[in-house]
């Protein structure tokens, strides 16, 4: 970690995140600029995190994939932030939402992979892919703003620190998946059982599939790969949901997938 430039920045994010605090003023620091330096931040992160406490990298979250949340969150391209294994929570998880920074969740479908992709560099199509996945399941991202105004953060810091991530909750794993017609899946946020966002697969890139073909794409021009038994978030198919109050039940719902909730304590 010595050698890393942004050693410092770094374990800025990481005290930041498993405090529950905002981050402090980090002008002091040497800040990623752009994305490819945000991303050697983001694997130095991991790196941080994996000593500390915070397990493997289980997967991949692939966030802004629609044109709503790039809009939002004022970026011009997908990004996506690993996730930690310490941070894959089960269905009806308890979690404890400090309030020291905005907590929000999304509604999202997981892709389980039961078998390492090849790394090749050839072209990546559909069926590359779909050959590897052992199942779908719904879940829920849980967000958290760290920056206070994030639009003002830099896409660097963003994507050095996961992309808002804080953890997921997984529900049952389909393994049938193909007789979905996944960008037809209705979605839905329910919130102490009144349904506060809906939306749909095709909002996700036209198909949530081609969230995976762009994060396959993109680990490969970075040298990278995906392992089994690895977890891809496709993307928010629902505009963010800002938590306000606690305690707060949160369900989401995948048609011909299923549901799943948490406890937002």
């Amino acid at each position: 970690m010595q050698s890393n430039p942004y050693a410092t920045f770094v374990e800025a994010l990481g005290e930041a995140r498993l405090a529950g605090t905002p981050l402090p003023d980090l002008s002091e620091t040497n800040r990623p600029l752009g994305e490819t330096q945000g991303y050697d931040a983001q694997t130095a992160l991991a790196e941080w995190f994996e000593k500390n406490g915070q397990g493997e990298i289980a997967g991949y979250k692939v966030g802004a994939t629609t044109k709503g949340m790039q809009n939002y969150l004022g970026v011009k391209t997908l990004a996506y932030g690993h996730i930690m294994s310490n941070n894959v929570l089960s269905a009806g998880a308890q979690v404890n939402a400090k309030k020291h920074c905005p907590i929000g969740v999304e509604c999202e479908l997981a892709i389980l992979f039961g078998s390492d992709l090849p790394s090749s560099n050839g072209s990546l199509m559909r069926n590359d892919c779909t050959k590897f996945v052992d199942a779908v399941a719904p879940a829920i991202e849980i967000v958290e703003n760290r920056y206070g105004d994030f639009l003002s953060s830099g896409f660097g810091t963003l994507v050095a620190d996961d992309f808002f991530h804080r953890a997921c909750v997984l529900g049952e794993p389909i393994k049938d998946w193909q007789q979905v017609d996944l960008p037809s899946i209705a979605a839905s946020v329910v919130i102490d059982g009144k349904e506060v966002e809906n939306g749909n697969g095709s909002l996700v890139l036209g198909d949530p599939l081609e969230a995976v073909i762009w994060l396959l794409k993109k680990l490969r021009n970075q040298g990278r790969s995906l392992r089994a038994v690895a977890i891809v978030l496709t993307g928010s198919m629902t505009p963010v949901r800002w938590i306000e109050k606690y305690p707060t039940h949160v369900e989401v719902k995948l048609s011909d997938i299923g549901s799943c909730s948490l406890n937002l304590i």
